[in-house]
């Protein structure tokens, strides 16, 4: 029987849309953890543009390989 991997990630726009609505209406430790999921983002974003490894072909929530 072949086994078969199914990618449950959720997409960076599903997150952004999450975090805005923890902001929106969350409690303050709530608020908090959406904060600093907000900045994680952008530094993992960062990372991408600044490697150059940013690329519509990609899944964008993943993080870049090495390709060596």
């Amino acid at each position: 029987m072949k086994q078969e991997t199914i990618n449950i990630c959720p997409s960076w726009r599903g997150i952004a849309n999450t975090c805005i609505m923890i902001l929106e209406v969350g409690n303050e430790e709530a608020k908090q953890v959406a904060k600093e999921e907000i900045r994680r983002m952008g530094a993992i974003l960062d990372g991408e543009f600044k490697q150059g490894a940013l690329d519509e072909e990609k899944d964008s929530h993943q993080p870049a390989q090495d390709s060596a």
